[in-house]
């Protein structure tokens, strides 16, 4: 009987849920994709739809010279941060007449079709047709139709940076962080998408996932960098499909014995450059443990480490199969 009623009230939920956008448009949600909320799986809830692979290909519908110099910031940021991450995007060419080759991203400025995905996760696979052109990601370079103040040269790097970081985030499942049950974000232009689900994970206000600033809806002054929590979150879910492969420090860190670890005998430093051979063994907090393969590694490491297994901050590092 339990059972039945709480059916009977989250149907009403659910379609309510449904009405609302996923990403909108400059100063209003209008008009753009819809889908629901994940279940409430407690470790998973900041993904919906997680796909079976971890390389996805993308390319371009348009090859218009005016915007090759975004085209290529949308792909250099990319690469950059979501190379912090056990996920892999490559490509970046132009489209081909197969729909099924790549993940398609159609540039397009209307105040109408707003920066989007055709769906979350595995579902953004069933592409969507606008003005001809099948896409599974949109994206705007121009901003004079849709959230105008992106026009303005001192924020359109951020704005596009920043919503590519969204867009792909939505193509791997992420889900938006201001629906967070914890969410700060007081914007009534969000409200009815705050605590739209529970999950063990913080509230991130960092995320690029999150289109709130100080509580506030913008995309001109948001961060151009994935957060802890947006690797971390990515990791969990994608960290198996990685198995083994190398990183390189990006920045100057240690192999800690454990999250925590702080004492000198328990951190074993790393050179900024310096690479390594690992296999992932899980996600904790923050960190990521690894096992380490190569021998000189190792060796160096012995005396301050624990059965060659390390914890490591992956914003710290690039890693590639």
């Amino acid at each position: 009987m339990k059972r039945r009623r709480s059916l009977v009230m989250l149907a009403p939920l659910a379609a309510i849920l449904l009405l609302y956008s996923s990403c909108g448009g400059g100063m209003t949600l209008q008009s753009a994709d819809t889908f629901p909320f994940p279940a409430a799986n407690e470790e998973q809830a900041v993904f919906r739809g997680i796909h079976r692979k971890r390389r996805f290909k993308v390319c371009w519908l348009q090859d218009h010279a005016e915007t090759v110099g975004q085209r290529n910031r949308v792909k250099e940021i990319i690469l950059q941060e979501y190379g912090k991450t056990p996920v892999e995007f490559y490509g970046f060419g132009n489209c081909t007449d197969d729909v099924n080759e790549a993940y398609r991203i159609y540039v397009y400025d209307d105040a109408e079709l707003s920066p989007r995905v055709a769906d979350v996760g595995h579902q953004i696979d069933k592409p969507k047709t606008t003005n001809g052109f099948t896409w599974h990601v949109v994206l705007n370079f121009s901003y004079k139709n849709w959230s105008k103040i992106c026009s303005k040269p001192k924020y359109q790097d951020n704005c596009t940076t920043f919503i590519a970081l969204h867009e792909f985030g939505h193509l791997l499942g992420r889900v938006h962080e201001h629906a967070h049950h914890d969410s700060t974000c007081r914007d009534y232009r969000l409200r009815e998408r705050i605590g739209g689900f529970r999950t063990n994970f913080p509230y991130d206000a960092s995320s690029v996932m999150n289109y709130c600033l100080n509580g506030e809806y913008t995309f001109a002054r948001k961060t151009r960098r994935l957060s802890a929590g947006d690797i971390s979150a990515t990791w969990k879910a994608y960290g198996a499909a990685f198995g083994n492969g190398y990183a390189r420090v990006t920045h100057g860190t240690a192999l800690k014995r454990s999250p925590e670890a702080n004492k000198p005998e328990h951190r074993c430093k790393l050179n900024e450059g310096s690479s390594f051979r690992f296999s992932y063994l899980g996600t904790y907090g923050n960190h990521i443990k690894i096992q380490l393969l190569d021998a000189p590694v190792r060796k160096a490491c012995a005396s301050k480490l624990r059965r060659n297994t390390a914890f490591i901050f992956p914003g710290h590092f690039a890693f590639w199969k």
